[in-house]
């Protein structure tokens, strides 16, 4: 299969993300406004990455509480109960994290040797979905069969891939009829040493990609009289 290869560089790409057109729909849904994105699609993503990683590390700094109460617990009174509040600690840690990276960024996940490898992706962002690098610390290296299997993707027509994958699944676009363009953060040596079991001959590859970035959160500045 012959891939359609191409370089750009970001102020282009970042132009075509922001050429959205506005549109009102009469007899919308509340869910689907709700994810309808009020700024361009790039800096919508940004927004919900800074927000999912402000809410992680909310999560991380709770959970560690928990399973230092859990350990304390243990060792001064009572081993079962210690364990199983760190325990629970756990598993909450392991919903929220999962439930708020689907809904922010349209994520799901499942942690395998190596990295991370993304099940299930929820367009977000309009017609544009961007799957960072890494994930709560650890890199994406694969792209679950039919990951992108969804009613919400039926308009999405742009994917942003990671240059750290290692594997993508059969049929990941299934459904995703209006795909055309495929944007990979490496370059073309790097895309042909991913193993894919998708056929990618009916999408334009665009490599060196960038991704949008990611605002930092503004520290309140205090005035001193």
């Amino acid at each position: 299969m012959e891939e359609i290869k191409d370089t750009v560089e970001t102020n282009e790409i970042n132009n075509t993300d922001t050429a959205t057109e506005k549109t009102e729909v009469s007899g919308e849904s509340t869910e689907n406004a709700a994810e309808t994105p009020a700024l361009p699609p790039h800096k919508e993503y940004a927004k919900r990455m800074l927000k999912f990683q402000n809410n992680y590390t909310t999560l991380l700094i709770g959970v560690g509480a928990g399973a230092a109460i859990g350990i304390i617990i243990a060792v001064a009174f009572n081993v079962i109960i210690g364990a199983c509040i760190a325990i629970l600690s756990a598993v909450v840690y392991s919903v929220l994290t999962y439930d708020d990276m689907l809904k922010l960024i349209g994520i799901g996940y499942k942690s395998i040797e190596g990295g991370i490898k993304v099940t299930a992706v929820r367009a977000r962002y309009g017609d544009v979905i961007w799957i960072p690098s890494s994930l709560i610390w650890f890199d994406i290296v694969d792209i679950g069969d039919r990951a992108f299997e969804s009613d919400k993707n039926h308009d999405l027509k742009k994917v942003f891939l990671p240059k750290t994958l290692k594997r993508i699944g059969s049929d990941i676009f299934c459904g995703c009829e209006n795909i055309c363009d495929i944007f990979f953060e490496g370059s073309e040596q790097e895309w042909e040493q991913i193993e894919k079991e998708t056929d990618f001959g009916s999408y334009r590859v665009v490599f060196e990609a960038k991704y949008p970035p990611i605002p930092k959160k503004k520290k309140n500045k205090s005035t001193k009289k």
